[in-house]
This record gives C-alpha cells, sequence and structure tokens, in this order.
C-alpha cells in the first residue's frame, strides 16, 4: 500500500477521511508529502503528529465558539491527507508541517482550475488580489494575480 512510505515517518497510523468523515464541524487536516531530506528538528510530514493536530483543535473549541468535530470517544476528528486524495478540497484548514523536507509530484501540486478557499478582490479589469491560507508555519498568503 502506498501509504506505507508516509507511516514510517510518524509513530501514529494515518487517519485518511472518506467523504462521509466530514460533518460540518472543524477538521484539523495535516497534508502529507514524501520527505526527501532531514531536518534538524523536525520529522517532515509527521513533526508533532498527532499531537498538536488533537491540541489545536481542542484548543480552537475552548476559546472560539467553533464546533469541532468529534470521533464517538470525543477524540477531535482530525486527519491526514494525500494532496492528490479528493477529501483534500472538503478539509477548511490544511496544515503543512516541515515543508523544506517535501519533494511533490506533478500530481501534488494543486491543479488552480479547482476552487480553493480564499478571498478575491478585483483590483481591476486586468488585476485580482487573491487572499488564502495555507498552514505551513502559520503563515497566510496574498498574491496579486494579473490576467495574462
Amino acid at each position: 500500500m502506498a501509504g506505507a512510505q508516509f507511516r514510517r515517518f510518524s509513530r501514529a497510523p494515518l487517519r485518511e477521511p472518506t467523504a462521509d468523515s466530514f460533518d460540518g464541524g472543524f477538521n484539523f487536516c495535516r497534508g502529507i508529502y514524501t520527505q526527501v531530506r532531514s531536518m534538524r528538528s523536525g520529522m517532515g510530514w509527521g513533526t508533532d503528529y498527532p499531537d498538536a493536530d488533537i491540541n489545536f483543535s481542542i484548543r480552537l473549541s475552548e476559546l472560539t465558539k467553533t464546533r469541532v468535530s468529534r470521533r464517538p470517544d470525543g477524540e477531535p476528528n482530525h486527519f491526514t491527507v494525500r494532496l492528490t486524495d479528493d477529501n483534500l478540497f472538503n478539509c477548511a484548514y490544511l496544515h503543512m508541517e516541515d515543508m523544506g523536507s517535501a519533494q511533490f509530484t506533478e500530481q501534488e501540486v494543486p491543479d488552480m482550475g479547482h476552487v480553493f478557499s480564499s478571498h478575491i478582490d478585483l483590483v481591476d479589469p486586468s488585476h485580482a488580489r487573491v487572499a488564502g491560507c495555507l498552514f505551513h508555519q502559520h503563515l497566510c498568503q496574498t498574491q496579486l494575480w494579473q490576467r495574462t
């Protein structure tokens, strides 16, 4: 199974979602990728997995009014998502860790023909300012796109 190449970097098993996994509550989704180099203080995508995923979800539910999706045992419903998985588009939040160790295939690079959650402001007929978040070390990005 292809998951074995990802599992070796983490002490916990992958938690891969299905379409039925998403119930309208917040889900912490962790993007998984192939690690091609070591990071001094990290373990690739599996750094702090699953502890950080669980802790973030619990704190979010405690400090905001956000409804966090939970499993029957009460643990937050967090997932590991391959960048080629269609369920990626069900994730309102995608966390990527230790991106400096990643190598992406052509299949993993997002197809910009898909719809992503973001904020788009039309600057003028030829320019749009697009703001969205891919949480890699908790940074968001804003870009100015020009029509060609």
